[in-house]
């Protein structure tokens, strides 16, 4: 019986956490205000599945939401470009 109150907590703590982070990238991170698509923002699941399930297509994928979403997006070469974006 133990070990099944330990199984629940445990998940009880993975889904708070996932529910927690995603709230976070969507609602509150600072780069929840750049337009783009909200699935993409969840988490690394969507770059996972244009690299591993659909091989090497993430990169084809990018290319196609920088055309969709026009001028209106940032795209950062280098991570220190992260800290000039005027928020």
């Amino acid at each position: 019986m133990a070990i099944l109150y330990g199984i629940s907590v445990i998940a009880a703590v993975a889904f708070s956490y996932c529910a927690l982070r995603i709230i976070y990238n969507l609602f509150l991170s600072l780069l929840a205000r750049i337009p783009g698509r909200k699935l993409a923002a969840l988490s690394t699941f969507y770059e996972w599945y244009w690299d591993c399930i659909q091989p090497g297509r993430y990169s084809f994928k990018i290319m196609k939401m920088h055309k969709e979403l026009g001028e209106h997006h940032f795209v950062l070469k280098a991570p220190s470009a992260f800290y000039q974006i005027p928020f």
